[in-house]
């Protein structure tokens, strides 16, 4: 099982790198509420996902994974 820290700064690199800024808190951060998380930027954060944590987002939870506290709690509990 993947550590939850770990998670957590895995993830952080994966949207510091798509949104191309630094994130200082990943509690705010969400779709909508950010200007540069669009919906192209969503796919590919989630493409980045998939592959950093040998996860399958199914394509009906694509939407509702609108946080990265959403995000976060998918990758622990799958």
């Amino acid at each position: 099982m993947i550590k939850k820290t770990n998670i957590t700064s895995r993830l952080k690199i994966i949207f510091e790198k798509n949104l191309n800024q630094k994130i200082i808190n990943v509690d705010t951060l969400v779709f909508g509420k950010n200007i540069k998380w669009d919906s192209l930027k969503h796919i590919q954060i989630i493409v980045n996902i998939e592959k950093e944590f040998n996860v399958k987002i199914k394509t009906s939870d694509v939407g509702k994974l609108n946080s990265f506290g959403k995000l976060k709690n998918y990758i622990i509990n799958n």
